[in-house]
C-alpha cells in the first residue's frame, strides 16, 4: 500500500488554470463521446415491427444534417480540422444529404436562431467602417460630451453637479428611446425576412442591448461577413441592416 502524499508543485499543479481547463475539456469530450456512442448504438439496434432494422445510414446522415443546420453551415461543423480526410468524407455525406445551397439547411435546424444586437456597438461599427478610418463619436457620444463640456466651461461658482447630472440623464433617456425604437424595427425586419424562408420552423429571436453607454465590445460579437459560418444568421442580419435606418440617421450618415 502506498500512503505517500503527492508532492506539491507537481507538473499538473504548476499548470494552473490552463491545466484545469484542459482536464475539464477532456472530461467533457469523453462524456459527450460516451453519450453519442450509447445513443447511436441504441438507434442502430432499433427495429421496425414490419420493415426490420433501422436504416442507420439515413438516420446518421439526418442527425449530422441537424447538427450542421444548428451550427449554421457544413463548414462550421468541420471547423476543428477542415482539411482532414475525415472532414472531407463528412462534407460529402452532408452535402449529399442537404445539398450545397445554405438555404437547404433551414429545414434541418433544431435550435432557435438567436441574433445579438448591441445598438451602440452597431453605431460605433459604422464609424470604424468609414473610408480612411476616420473614427468619429456617435451622435449620443457627441451630445453627452457636449453636456459635460458645457458644464466644465462654467465658472466654478456657477457649476451645479445636480444640473449637469439631470441634463446628462435627459440625453441618455432620449437616446435609449431611440435605440429601443431601432431595436424594435430591426427585430421586425429580421422576423419579416425569416418568414420568407419557408423551411425555417424554429424560433427566431433578437436579443437587443439598447443602453447608449454599452461598451462597443459588450456582449457576443455581431455577425461578420468575413466569417459567415452561419449564412442564415448573416442573411437575417443584412436584411435588417439594409432597410432600418440607424438612430439619428439624419445627422449621422453612417
Amino acid at each position: 500500500m502506498n500512503n505517500e502524499t503527492p508532492a506539491t508543485g507537481s507538473p499538473e499543479h504548476r499548470l494552473g488554470d490552463p491545466g484545469d481547463a484542459d482536464v475539464q475539456h477532456r472530461a467533457t469530450h469523453s462524456a459527450l463521446w460516451d453519450t453519442a456512442v450509447r445513443t447511436l448504438t441504441v438507434a442502430a439496434r432499433l427495429r421496425h415491427p414490419v420493415y426490420g432494422p433501422l436504416d442507420f445510414a439515413d438516420f446518421l446522415a439526418s442527425v449530422l444534417a441537424a447538427v450542421a443546420a444548428s451550427l449554421g453551415s457544413v463548414e462550421a461543423t468541420l471547423a476543428g480540422r477542415p482539411g482532414s480526410w475525415e472532414a472531407d468524407l463528412v462534407r460529402q455525406l452532408l452535402c449529399g444529404t442537404v445539398g450545397y445551397d445554405p438555404d437547404d439547411l433551414a429545414r434541418y435546424r433544431t435550435e432557435p436562431v438567436n441574433i445579438h444586437l448591441n445598438v451602440h456597438r452597431l453605431m460605433c461599427e459604422q464609424t470604424w467602417s468609414r473610408p480612411g478610418n476616420q473614427i468619429e463619436d456617435t451622435p449620443y457620444d457627441q451630445e453627452i460630451s457636449e453636456v459635460y463640456q458645457r458644464h466644465d466651461d462654467l465658472p466654478a461658482e456657477d457649476y451645479n453637479p445636480d444640473t449637469e447630472a439631470e441634463e446628462a440623464a435627459q440625453v441618455t433617456a432620449k437616446w435609449t428611446n431611440r435605440y429601443s425604437a431601432y431595436a424594435d424595427a430591426f427585430t421586425a425586419a429580421v422576423l419579416a425576412e425569416a418568414a420568407r424562408i419557408t423551411d425555417l420552423r424554429v424560433p427566431v429571436r433578437v436579443q437587443a442591448n439598447i443602453d447608449p453607454d454599452a461598451g462597443p465590445l459588450d456582449g457576443p460579437a455581431h455577425p461578420d461577413e468575413l466569417d459567415p459560418f452561419d449564412p442564415l444568421l448573416w442573411r437575417l442580419w443584412q436584411a435588417a441592416l439594409r432597410i432600418v435606418p440607424l438612430p439619428g440617421q439624419d445627422d449621422y450618415p453612417g
